[in-house]
């Protein structure tokens, strides 16, 4: 693919919305989100944590709604084509529009939205090996957070840390 094909298909995916290999159905929503987007993290963990409040502080706008996934119903989750298990292995943005975005993808798409992040993203898209770098990033992080949220004296993801201690 070309420059110019590339960057339309980047143009694509940031204004049209990026394909989901799943539609999502945007009812029920959560009420007390409105018409809001929802932003599903997991609240047992401790890097997810300091995350969201750093969103929190970026999202000046409150575009968006931050939930723990553990308070969401079954019964949404299913809506969005999502499970619990799911939802434990990355965050995961649910657009007012219906779309539905996650891991790094989601963390851009919230971080598009505001200035001076918008350039940064920008930039991981212009060069596809930098964008590469951050979804390895993401999955190993991803993968490691009960580990290094302990290492940083966070709080560490204490219901299901046993659990995942011995799959991995």
């Amino acid at each position: 693919m070309n420059f110019t094909g590339y960057l339309k298909r980047w143009r694509e995916y940031f204004f049209a919305g990026a394909p989901s290999r799943k539609t999502a159905t945007p009812k029920p929503w959560l009420p007390e989100a409105g018409d809001r987007h929802i932003f599903l993290y997991d609240g047992e963990c401790g890097i997810c944590g300091r995350a969201v409040a750093l969103a929190r502080r970026i999202d000046s706008r409150r575009d968006f709604f931050f939930q723990p996934y553990q308070r969401v119903s079954e019964e949404t989750l299913q809506n969005w084509h999502l499970d619990r298990n799911q939802c434990d292995r990355r965050v995961y943005l649910l657009e007012a529009t219906g779309r539905r975005r996650s891991g790094a993808f989601a963390i851009n798409a919230f971080l598009f939205r505001y200035r001076p992040w918008r350039y940064g993203v920008v930039l991981l898209y212009l060069l596809p090996p930098l964008l590469l770098l951050e979804i390895v990033f993401y999955a190993t992080v991803s993968r490691t957070r009960r580990h290094i949220s302990r290492l940083f004296g966070l709080q560490a993801c204490t219901l299901r840390s046993e659990e995942h201690d011995v799959q991995t």
